[in-house]
């Protein structure tokens, strides 16, 4: 029992490690990647980003107390790594949730802020970047990209909703990988628990 109890130790001390260089590796690569999207400027909460990011925060947090097992053998902190566990476990399962169903949201949202007068340079980047004019009208007066000659222009409708389908999707996979990693780290945790339990930790 002993020897099973050191090895769950371990692996939750190796993964944590590899967790903690991942999650700020992740949590800045994302932070930077959501930023230089153009459209972001007009959404006023983005909802799933920030949900990703504090599970990343929470992962950091449990993987440090993971990381400290490998030394301590104290029941209390066992069950302490349980808890933030099942906390960032919780989180990361809102996060999939929201990036399903919130999408809709933050087209709502950039569709309601585009014609503010606040958000002009955010809307005439947007539309420089993606080549476009006008959100579902086309504004062609108004408009951030200035095309050459007959070049036909498009609404941004379509390219910014396939830019936020592809964010959302990247943010499901990041949030399926690290909840399938925190779920062998449950799973140790319940262990080591339980164990501690019948050698009198």
């Amino acid at each position: 029992m002993s020897c099973c109890s050191g090895c769950a130790r371990w692996l939750i001390g190796i993964v944590s490690v590899c967790v903690i260089i991942c999650a700020i590796v992740a949590a800045v690569f994302v932070y930077v990647h959501e930023k230089g999207k153009k459209w972001s400027d007009l959404v006023e909460n983005n909802i799933p980003f920030i949900f990703i990011l504090v599970a990343m925060a929470f992962a950091v947090f449990s993987a440090i107390i993971g990381f400290l097992l490998c030394c301590c053998k104290k029941k209390c902190l066992y069950i302490t790594y349980l808890i933030i566990i099942i906390i960032v476990i919780i989180i990361e399962v809102v996060a999939i949730v929201l990036a399903f169903v919130y999408k809709d949201n933050i087209i709502d949202g950039i569709e309601k802020n585009w014609d503010k007068e606040k958000y002009a340079n955010s809307r005439k980047n947007v539309e420089e970047a993606f080549k476009c004019c006008g959100f579902k009208t086309l504004e062609i007066q108004s408009c951030g990209y200035q095309p050459e000659g007959a070049t036909p222009t498009e609404t941004c409708y379509d390219a910014i909703n396939d830019d936020i389908n592809h964010n959302i999707k990247n943010l499901r996979i990041a949030a399926i990988v690290m909840g399938c990693v925190e779920l062998v780290l449950l799973i140790c945790a319940i262990y080591l628990v339980c164990s501690s339990g019948s050698e009198g930790d």
